[in-house]
């Protein structure tokens, strides 16, 4: 970098407005805010998932509680079907949204919901393909709760879409 370019940057930062620095603290401020009140989120996230595991366990037996888990880890693998999907719809709705540009932001949505909607119709429609296979008698369900196994299953190929 040349000298009369090096202090031409430098006059250009020395040279800001009092209204660029205090646009530029209020992002910091707003950046800060968000991010406790994500981590606020994650530990609240935590804490209910403490107390509820002993509520569920309870209420469902520690038979039934399983099979919800083992319906949200069944589902937690077809998010793989994402392919990374959600990440880019947020990059380009925050990038188009702040160029303003309302048009292709209403065709990344649009785009994006139909898209989800047909992953996860595929997904939900697997799920029952599965279930009518008989593929939940792998998971030695007692016989009498079979039917409670396919109606969680069920619910979870419902919920996929």
């Amino acid at each position: 970098m040349t000298r009369s370019r090096s202090l031409k940057t430098t006059s250009n930062f020395i040279g800001r407005s009092f209204h660029d620095v205090r646009r530029f603290s209020y992002l910091i401020a707003r950046i800060l805010k968000n991010t406790l009140a994500n981590y606020l989120l994650k530990a609240l996230q935590m804490i209910l998932g403490f107390v509820s595991i002993p509520v569920f366990v309870s209420s469902l037996g520690a038979e039934g509680y399983g099979l919800i888990v083992l319906a949200g880890t069944v589902l937690g693998y077809f998010m793989f079907f994402d392919l990374g999907l959600a990440i880019g719809v947020t990059k380009y709705v925050a990038e188009y949204n702040a160029r303003e540009d309302s048009r292709t932001l209403q065709q990344i949505i649009s785009t994006s919901f139909w898209l989800f909607t047909a992953i996860g119709t595929v997904v939900g429609v697997l799920v029952l393909g599965l279930i009518e296979l008989g593929v939940l008698q792998i998971f030695s369900v007692a016989e009498e709760r079979l039917a409670e196994v396919e109606s969680v299953f069920q619910l979870a190929a419902f919920l996929s879409v």
